[in-house]
């Protein structure tokens, strides 16, 4: 957290992320992203990310659409996309 590692690999077993965002992009926010990205889960520890659909970009109007433009590359509004509908 931070940029610091705590070594919490000794104390768990499992790792499941629920619609965690693992791509970056522009801002503070997605600075921890840039960060886990760059390091490798340790092998004793197993991880799974759980991921939604069903939900285009667009399909809810601003709802969707700006939960989805927050996580979008530089560029996308993020009405192509397709999730859980929330960020």
């Amino acid at each position: 957290y931070g940029g610091r590692a705590y070594s919490g690999s000794n104390l768990i077993h499992s790792l499941v992320t629920l619609g965690s965002p693992h791509g970056n992009a522009p801002g503070a926010a997605f600075r921890s992203v840039d960060w886990i990205n760059r390091e490798k889960v340790p092998e004793k520890v197993r991880a799974l990310a759980v991921a939604g659909i069903g939900f285009k970009g667009d399909s809810s109007g601003q709802l969707t659409q700006n939960a989805y433009s927050f996580c979008c590359n530089k560029g996308s509004d993020g009405t192509t996309y397709d999730g859980d509908g929330v960020t």
